[in-house]
């Protein structure tokens, strides 16, 4: 079952929130979420960075938005 929402570039994620706040009746849970999102996924890459000693910065990175996952060892 595939339940992606939308792809899109990480540099366009406020936009896409906007939008999909505009169309979407959201919780307040959400709302947060969505609000530490970029600065966790922001201190994930810092990580990333540091362990492999590759500049993200000016790559697309695309991102894929799910309305649910199943995360399993």
């Amino acid at each position: 079952m595939n339940s992606e929402i939308a792809t899109f570039k990480l540099s366009l994620f406020d936009e896409f929130i906007k939008s999909y706040k505009s169309i979407n009746s959201l919780v307040s849970e959400v709302s947060e979420a969505f609000d530490q999102f970029l600065p966790a996924l922001d201190r994930f890459f810092d990580l990333y960075e540091k362990l492999t000693e590759n500049k993200m910065r000016n790559r697309d990175i695309l991102m894929k938005w799910y309305k649910s996952a199943i995360v399993s060892n």
